[in-house]
Formats: C-alpha cells, sequence, structure tokens
C-alpha cells in the first residue's frame, strides 16, 4: 500500500501484561477512507489493538502513526480520532442536540455554526427533528445513532468502533449495518471496527484483519478471506469447514498435488510454501459438498447424523471414515437421519493449508480474556 494513501500504520506492535503477550509483532496498514474490520475470538488482541490506537492504552514497543504522524505516547485528546463503544456513553441529563454538540462546545465552536453542523449530521444518521429528545426517548438503534453522529460531528480523521452493534437485537443489528456502510461512504473517514462477529464484519468491510492469540494471521478482502484463507484457524473461525488430512506429494507454486485416505489423489490450490513431503490440511466448505446417494462413486460413503432445517439452507452432519463432514445445501431436504449416503467434492473445492498446531487456535487463558 502506498504509504501516502495510508491512515493508519502499525509497526512491530507489542503490548505486554507482565508474562502475557496481548499483541505481538503486530504490523499493518489501514487505508485512507477505508472501512477495515478486526475479527477474532475473545482474549485475541483485537481490543487492545483499538485501545492503543485510540490512546487509551501503550504499546510495550512499535510505532503507531495516523496519516505519518507519531500517536506514541499523544493522550486520547490530541488525538485525531475518535471512539464509539457498544454502550452508547451518552448524558441522559441531556438533550439529543446537546449530547452531539458536546464536543463542539468544549471546543468553542460558534453557536449557529455548531448548529448548522448538529443539523447536518442528524440528518446524516437518520434522526432529523430529534434535537430536543432525551436519550430515554429514543430507541436502542436511535441511541447509538447519536453516539455516532456526536463523533462525527467533530470530523476525525480515524472513527473507531469497539463492537458498536452488539447491545441490539439481530434485526436492528442487520439494519444498523447497512446505514453504517452508507454513513461510512458519504463521510469518507477511515473507519476501524471490531467485532467477533464475522458476517457483521463480512457484510460492511472493505477488507478484514483476523487476529488468533495476538497475531494478525490474515489481512484481505472478505472475499479472499473465506475463499483462500491463510491458515486452519482462520478457515474454522470464518464460517464452518471440514478438514482433511493429507501429505503433500509434489508442489508447483501454490499447486499441490496431495494424496488422501480413503479419497486418493488429488491436485488444489493452497497456501504459498507448504513443502513437499509435509502434511497439510486440505480444506472444504460445506456449501460445495454435494450428498449422493450411497454406492454412486462418492468420494467418501457415511451416515446422516444430524438435519438442521434453517430456512433457506439444510445442515447435515455425515459420519464417514475420515471424520464427520458438515455439509450445508439449499433448502431441500435430501435424506434423514441414520441415513447412508454418499458425499461429493470437486477438486476446484479445496484449498490446502498447512496443519494446524496441536494446541487448538480457540483455546484462551484466563489472562487473555480481557485483551
Amino acid at each position: 500500500m502506498n504509504d501516502s494513501k495510508c491512515a493508519i500504520s502499525l509497526r512491530e506492535v507489542n503490548r505486554t501484561f507482565d508474562d502475557f503477550v496481548a499483541v505481538r509483532d503486530l504490523s499493518l496498514n489501514i487505508a485512507d477512507g477505508e472501512f477495515f474490520s478486526l475479527i477474532g475470538p475473545s482474549g485475541c488482541g483485537k481490543t487492545t489493538t483499538l485501545r492503543m490506537l485510540a490512546g487509551l492504552d501503550s504499546p510495550t514497543s512499535g510505532s503507531i502513526e495516523v496519516h505519518g504522524k507519531d500517536m506514541v505516547g499523544v493522550p486520547p485528546y490530541r488525538r485525531p480520532i475518535n471512539t464509539v463503544f457498544q454502550n452508547y456513553a451518552l448524558f441522559p441529563h441531556l438533550t439529543v442536540g446537546e449530547n452531539v454538540a458536546f464536543g463542539l462546545r468544549e471546543r468553542k465552536t460558534e453557536r449557529r455554526e455548531m448548529a448548522r453542523r448538529v443539523g447536518e449530521i442528524l440528518e446524516l444518521v437518520h434522526l432529523p427533528g430529534k434535537e430536543k429528545r432525551r436519550p430515554r426517548e429514543l430507541s436502542g438503534g436511535q441511541q447509538q445513532r447519536v453516539a455516532l453522529a456526536r463523533a462525527l460531528v467533530l470530523k476525525p480523521e480515524v472513527l473507531l468502533l469497539d463492537e458498536p452493534l452488539g447491545a441490539l437485537d439481530l434485526k436492528l443489528r442487520r439494519s444498523m449495518q447497512g446505514l453504517m456502510k452508507e454513513i461510512q461512504r458519504e463521510v469518507g473517514i477511515t473507519f476501524v471496527y471490531v467485532t467477533h462477529d464475522q458476517e457483521e464484519a463480512f457484510s460492511m468491510s472493505s477488507r478484514i484483519g483476523i487476529m488468533n492469540r495476538g497475531i494478525l494471521e490474515q489481512v484481505d478482502t472478505p472475499q479472499a478471506v473465506y475463499r483462500r484463507p491463510a491458515s486452519a484457524f482462520v478457515a474454522d473461525f470464518v464460517g464452518a469447514s471440514n478438514h482433511v488430512t493429507v501429505e503433500v506429494l509434489s508442489v508447483a507454486g501454490t499447486r499441490y498435488r496431495v494424496a488422501a485416505p480413503t479419497i486418493g489423489t488429488v491436485d488444489c490450490d493452497g497456501v504459498d510454501g507448504i513443502a513437499s513431503g509435509s502434511t497439510a490440511a486440505m480444506v472444504v466448505r460445506p456449501e460445495l459438498i454435494s450428498i449422493v446417494d450411497s454406492g454412486t462413486g462418492a468420494s467418501l460413503s457415511g451416515t446422516i447424523r444430524d438435519v438442521s432445517y434453517n430456512g433457506p439452507t439444510v445442515d447435515y452432519l455425515v459420519e464417514t471414515g475420515l471424520g464427520t463432514f458438515a455439509i450445508k445445501t439449499d433448502g431441500q431436504r435430501l435424506a434423514s437421519i441414520d441415513s447412508s449416503v454418499g458425499i461429493t467434492w470437486p477438486a476446484s473445492a479445496c484449498w490446502l493449508v498447512p496443519m494446524p498446531s496441536e494446541l487448538s487456535a480457540n483455546e484462551t487463558s484466563e489472562e487473555a480474556t480481557s485483551a
């Protein structure tokens, strides 16, 4: 990424708490005007990273720049950054207009200019004419929009959003996702969004970073992260995936020939750098697997152990000699529990990643849960 177009630059950032490493060797560029999301399980380091950007915490080592200016040691109120939190933090004794204008009043903005900017920003967040209301008179979604307006009215260079939709119900959350995208496009400010909800991040972001145990495992577009995960952890965290342990027979760039038990030889693409002769994990997404009648030359034979109807899709768990496979089909129910079936998928559905470590990527220490 061209540094001249870089809103945020983190270089080899580390944050330790005694013997616990919350963030390890984090290097990341976020483009000017980008909607960037950090996702990962509890304790992965995403909130610690956001706090360091906001100035609420300091890195143990490394550099943090905003539009080329060093932010390490700069207090939060002197940074060109605002933050929107999950709990809104609105002043209950102030009106909506007074809440939105709070930062402008602190900056001694002229009264007429302040009224103009408050009116414009409330129009932007679809709350025109609500200036005289109190926060308690608004719905949760409206309160969240007031918090967003209060942050945006100060025209920050970067807006940080820490689980801002977590307190909303599913329908309202999805409505707010669309509004967030619309607002971000309108104002053109760099948004850095932290959430554990991958679907939320995928629906809004231009790029996504996935963190695990303090390490940034992959940064890419939502489509690339889903289709070409950099590790077994990313494959499992982003959607559901099935893994088959294989032996790598030959390598040609990022094209691999592998041998899979029962299945045989398969040619597939994968992560760069997997060595010939090594053991790797072949990843197959559930929606790319087909259920066929047993005995029709299927790749694997198995028994259906669970069926879940989810409206537009039906989810199956099929027990095979290579383990249990998750399969997602369209809304048509194909078979019932305890039925013998075959499952198959094309070679193009396979993606090769290095074998995961023996320690589960979803395990976190008690210390990590606050990171």
